[in-house]
């Protein structure tokens, strides 16, 4: 089923139309995604306006003063950002886990993660051959950086939603996507046998604290987050780190955030999410 699905998908995008399952409306898809294709843009990692993230974090949106919402769903992001579409409207952007070296493939084999669940939902794969996603593989394929990857990201507006959590089709829903390279964890072990836990956790801050940087430049307040190809409790502690404590960068700097983690890391995920801001609220109150 998933196979088929995934060909159907690609059926839609070279036809740039599609009829879907409920209203039996034609659906034209042609334009918006050759807008995504064009208007997808690389931010490298020496970019000035990331590098310097830590530095330039606003942690309270101009025209927003209230707590971030967050919310966790064991779900796929695709399913995560259709219930935020619907909440919220507009403006919701996912942050994609994204295949380094080449495009990915696994979508077409009935792969199941995240990134191959959003290229059977929706227009991006047409994204993948565009000058920048091209750029992209050859900058991950230059150097991996013993597991590490390049802080390299790449952001996609305009991606088409057409199928709903079941995969049926919908008429189209528009996000925005951020791809950022995971950690690879086995070769990081490889290379810091003694550290790696470290090493993998400070690789994802810095990446994750990117990402949302870019998200805010690009005026999004609704964010879909997952482990980033990490485990849980890393992506759990990180996440909380960087956007649910008292000095959290990018505290209240989003209206919305849901993560989206489907299947058994959920549970773990969010108990270390809220463990971490357990202890630092614990931190604040011992030290002050």
């Amino acid at each position: 089923m998933l196979l088929k699905t995934a060909h159907e998908t690609l059926s839609i995008l070279q036809s740039g139309a599609y009829v879907d399952a409920n209203q039996r409306r034609v659906h034209y898809v042609s334009s918006p995604t050759t807008d995504s294709f064009n208007q997808t843009v690389l931010y490298p990692s020496d970019s000035p306006h990331l590098a310097a993230w830590e530095h330039k974090a606003q942690r309270h949106l101009p025209d927003f003063s209230e707590e971030t919402d967050f919310e966790f769903r064991q779900a796929s992001p695709v399913a995560a950002a259709l219930a935020a579409l619907a909440d919220d409207g507009e403006g919701v952007g996912i942050l994609n886990a994204g295949s380094a070296k080449h495009a990915p493939t696994s979508f077409l084999s009935g792969g199941d993660d995240p990134e191959a669940v959003l290229l059977r939902s929706s227009t991006f794969d047409a994204v993948q051959r565009s000058p920048a996603a091209m750029e992209w593989y050859r900058t991950h394929r230059a150097d991996n950086l013993g597991g590490v990857m390049s802080n390299t990201l790449m952001y996609t507006p305009n991606v088409q939603i057409i199928r709903d959590a079941y995969g049926k089709l919908i008429p189209p829903q528009p996000v925005d996507v951020v791809t950022a390279a995971p950690p690879n964890v086995n070769a990081i072990t490889a290379h810091h046998p003694v550290d790696a836990p470290i090493v993998v956790r400070d690789v994802l801050r810095e990446r994750c604290g990117r990402a949302l940087r870019l998200f805010q430049l690009r005026g999004v307040k609704t964010l879909v987050l997952d482990t980033m190809g990490v485990d849980a409790e890393t992506a759990g502690a990180v996440w909380a780190e960087l956007l649910a404590c008292d000095d959290s960068l990018y505290r209240s700097a989003f209206q919305h955030v849901i993560f989206a983690v489907p299947g058994r890391p959920y549970d773990k995920f969010r108990e270390a999410f809220e463990l971490a801001q357990f202890n630092a609220e614990l931190t604040k109150a011992l030290t002050s």
